[in-house]
């Protein structure tokens, strides 16, 4: 169900990507393996829609329970970083960048903290 999901979101059904990432996750145990690549991808499914309060809700749980996901962290990075919370977002891309040093997303926001000239995005 989580693969048709992701194949909806490339497409641009994201409503019905939404729909079909959530009972993937909701069907799937916190003990199982794919739950927080699920919970992850169901996250970046809500931040593309918007979503980022709801994301971030999801995150938040994420972390407090698999504090190894690098993904989490660098999806609450970029969520924080839109809102102009730019030292949160640093803090937590430094920590997605030292669990995946490949975490492009974590190496990318850490770059354009780190730039003197860094303006927060507008809300």
């Amino acid at each position: 169900m989580e693969s048709f999901g992701l194949v909806e979101s490339r497409t641009g059904h994201d409503q019905e990507a939404r729909r079909l990432l959530e009972t993937a996750l909701s069907l799937t145990g916190k003990d199982n393996i794919d739950y927080d690549f699920r919970a992850v991808n169901l996250a970046a499914q809500l931040m593309k829609l918007g979503q980022n309060d709801d994301a971030l809700k999801l995150l938040n749980q994420e972390i407090a329970t698999s504090p190894g996901c690098a993904r989490a962290w660098s999806n609450r990075a970029a969520i924080r970083y839109g809102r102009g919370e730019v030292a949160s977002a640093f803090a937590d891309a430094q920590v997605a960048a030292h669990l995946d040093p490949a975490n492009s997303q974590a190496q990318n926001l850490l770059i354009l903290l780190k730039e003197p000239a860094f303006f927060a995005p507008r809300r």
